[in-house]
């Protein structure tokens, strides 16, 4: 339900008994971890706690509680159920095949050369946890011994 408060749409939900049981066992069962945080977060509003607590206690922005809610007030379980994150593509990915190539001829010995290199060869600084997760996602493996892919 919306109720209209001057400028603001304030949506609230009133949960039934049952709901909340359906969340807490979803929640118990649930092995996705942003799914999990959805479910907890409906449960703490329908404990009665306010956005600004929930968001503390779950260490999420304001807008996200709220966006939580109107997912399950237009959808119900299922749409909260819903797993759509997929994550924001590396700048790197246009210059993989470049990387690769590079890489092949030549293997960095160390994360901090696969680094400098990456930086060299395409204008983009990324950290070290950025530059492993990138080269693991492409089977690009650091090697001293002179086998830099994991493609053989």
């Amino acid at each position: 339900m919306q109720v209209l408060l001057g400028e603001f749409i304030i949506l609230k939900i009133n949960f039934t008994k049952e709901q909340i049981e359906q969340l807490n066992f979803e929640k118990s069962n649930c092995i996705n971890l942003r799914v999990r945080t959805k479910l907890e977060a409906l449960i703490l509003k329908a404990n009665g706690l306010p956005h600004k607590k929930i968001q503390q206690i779950l260490n999420i922005d304001k807008n996200t509680v709220t966006a939580y809610l109107k997912v399950y007030s237009e959808g119900g379980l299922e749409a909260i159920k819903k797993n759509n994150y997929v994550g924001q593509s590396s700048q790197l990915e246009q210059y993989a095949e470049i990387i690769f190539s590079d890489f092949e001829l030549n293997p960095p010995a160390t994360i901090n050369e696969a680094s400098y290199r990456i930086e060299q060869l395409t204008g983009i600084k990324r950290g070290k946890t950025q530059t492993w997760n990138f080269l693991k996602k492409k089977q690009i493996a650091l090697s001293k011994s002179g086998t830099s892919t994991g493609k053989s």
